[in-house]
């Protein structure tokens, strides 16, 4: 990398450098970790004026003076937009062109040599051709590109907090009602105080709230860089298509041969390795994901799990509540004389058919009789059966339905009692409660 520094410096003295802040975060996070240290590293490497910068700067080094010495060793030109250069009109300080490039030639890299400047010559022509038609279909609507006034929009939503005073020429105090700041912006110079007019050439919120409070016209306070007219000049070359190898004429020179490849093992990577890259977490987060660390069980004390999955937790939870079902299930049964008095010849008939018995428990019924429940083990409530009568016609106590005073249970029985009404009508039923 130094080397490269080195002799671009050589070949183009006048040139801007600048590094992509998030492979800068992965080299810190190597010796420095903190969720802390991160979020500061970012709003200093955000901030447009030398005051912000060293605030944020100034909070990092309460924190971690070993990483705040590591920054400052970095030229603050290469990665803080406190320290950029304005001619250029960019406020970039992470390499996304050179991914999205490589994004694109993704599926051309393993094709010899030939085969790779033919896709990337296609590939070329195609999205100039397409990047200038898309532009020359939205021309008549704005004559500022697309992207740069969704922007512009962004800055235009947050001019309700700002206070604009004019001074009668092209200049305006700009007072913020958070936190009180005065700033100055001069329109004809397309400045701010703030800097990010002079780093994006787009009016930041400051100016837009000049701009607003004036009715002046937003397109004239763009950079010409912004317009579509400037957009389609870029793109006004085209790339011719070339014939096939079919077609080509013969030059007698020797044909070009590949490289001597040495083929590592495995199937060949084509994407890049994600592994280290740093995912979108909580905003509101105040510890950094664990990664590249060893568990341990606080249970047993061994490696490689929590005691969330430990098995010999597990194991011992298993093992205790088949204790606990066991002796539940072991408790004596009894048999009861009285409760067999009591019942019918079809009851009888049923309890002889059964081949096995569940363990039973005492209960004592409304007559004073002890009768048995049957249970599955463990502990529950025990079913109250009803008295047995003999003198009714269902041969148990029945279910109260109605007001009246015959009682019954089923629609066949309440059919039947009707009739007997009907028949004895005036007469003492034979049962009630």
């Amino acid at each position: 990398m130094q080397g490269l520094i080195n002799a671009l410096n050589a070949v183009v003295p006048n040139s801007e450098h600048r590094f992509c802040v998030m492979h800068l975060y992965r080299n810190m996070v190597k010796e420095h970790k903190g969720i802390i240290l991160r979020k500061l590293l970012w709003l200093a490497a955000r901030a447009t004026t030398e005051y912000m910068f060293n605030k944020h700067m100034d909070e990092l080094k309460k924190l971690s003076k070993k990483c705040y010495n590591w920054l400052m060793e970095k030229p603050k030109s290469q990665w803080t937009r406190s320290a950029f250069r304005i001619f250029s009109l960019s406020d970039m300080f992470v390499n996304n062109h050179c991914e999205v490039f490589n994004n694109s030639i993704g599926q051309f890299r393993d094709l010899p040599i030939i085969g790779l400047l033919q896709g990337l010559h296609k590939s070329a022509m195609v999205r100039i051709q397409t990047r200038r038609d898309k532009m020359l279909k939205s021309y008549s609507l704005n004559p500022i590109c697309p992207g740069a006034m969704r922007k512009v929009n962004k800055a235009m939503s947050y001019i309700g907090g700002c206070i604009v005073q004019w001074s009668g020429k092209s200049t305006y105090l700009v007072t913020m009602t958070d936190g009180g700041h005065e700033i100055v912006v001069d329109l004809d110079r397309h400045t701010c105080a703030c800097r990010k007019y002079q780093l994006t050439g787009l009016p930041c919120y400051h100016a837009c709230a000049c701009i607003k409070w004036r009715n002046l016209n937003l397109s004239d306070h763009i950079h010409k860089t912004y317009t579509k007219a400037m957009f389609l000049s870029c793109y006004s070359h085209t790339i011719e298509p070339i014939n096939s190898e079919q077609f080509w004429e013969e030059t007698g020179a020797a044909p070009i041969l590949s490289p001597i490849v040495k083929i590592a093992p495995g199937r060949p990577k084509k994407k890049r390795d994600c592994r280290n890259d740093v995912k979108a977490d909580n905003p509101n987060a105040t510890k950094l994901v664990r990664r590249k660390t060893t568990l341990k069980c606080t249970y047993c004390g061994e490696e490689k799990h929590n005691a969330r999955s430990c098995k010999a937790r597990k194991l011992e939870k298993d093992k205790e509540r088949t204790e606990v079902g066991a002796g539940a299930s072991k408790r004596p049964s009894k048999k009861s004389n009285a409760a067999s008095k009591g019942t019918t010849d079809q009851d009888q008939g049923t309890a002889a058919t059964s081949q096995q018995k569940m363990p039973t428990l005492k209960r004592k019924s409304k007559v004073g009789v002890i009768e048995e429940a049957e249970t599955q083990g463990g502990i529950f409530t025990s079913y109250s059966q009803p008295i047995l009568m003999s003198h009714t016609p269902l041969g148990v106590q029945p279910t109260r339905f109605s007001t009246n005073e015959n009682h019954t249970t089923t629609l066949k029985n309440l059919e039947a009692a009707a009739e007997a009404r009907k028949k004895n009508l005036g007469k003492r039923p034979e049962w009630k409660l």
